[in-house]
């Protein structure tokens, strides 16, 4: 068998507000999208920038947490994986695709020009550090093998994926 990876990790700027539903079961479903650029020098010489927008899928409490303090303009670092959604269109009877980023774990990000403040530290909440490892690192400690302690929602639990019971019926969007 072949080397198989899905993984995807971007940085990029909220284009909407998160948009938080809950299917039938009370599972919670939040629906973003992101704008991820780049820049890259032409045959011309010059610089120009490329948006790539990227719709986000995050579910269960990691998504809730996310449509709480998540908006747009804000920055965002997610992880996760690449889902395509099929559907048949209801006026054209067409079918539809759509790629998606499944949302494993997500991290705010400040600039330095962010709301005023200096920059380039995470934040609390669904923030990528916390406090603890401030403290192992004052005192020359790495901090251990766990790093992904703090991360906004990135520990595994039953809402990585859409539940089993849930199908694309119970979906709200």
């Amino acid at each position: 068998m072949s080397l198989q990876l899905n993984k995807v990790m971007l940085a990029g700027v909220l284009g909407r507000d998160p948009e938080v539903r809950y299917t039938s079961s009370g599972t919670a479903i939040t629906n973003a999208s992101m704008a991820v650029n780049r820049r890259y020098k032409g045959k011309d010489d010059q610089w120009k920038e490329e948006v790539t927008w990227v719709s986000l899928d995050i579910w269960g409490p990691r998504g809730e947490t996310f449509g709480e303090h998540m908006h747009k303009g804000k920055a965002v670092y997610v992880e996760g994986h690449l889902k395509e959604d099929q559907w048949e269109d209801k006026q054209t009877g067409k079918k539809r695709t759509k790629l998606k980023i499944v949302v494993d774990s997500w991290s705010f990000v400040e600039s330095k020009n962010a709301e005023g403040e200096g920059g380039g530290r995470s934040s609390g909440g669904g923030g990528r550090r916390d406090d603890r490892d401030d403290r192992d690192n004052r005192d020359g400690r790495d901090g251990g093998g766990d790093r992904d302690r703090g991360r906004g929602g990135s520990r595994r639990d039953e809402y990585d994926e859409p539940p089993a019971d849930v199908d694309d019926e119970d979906v709200p969007f």
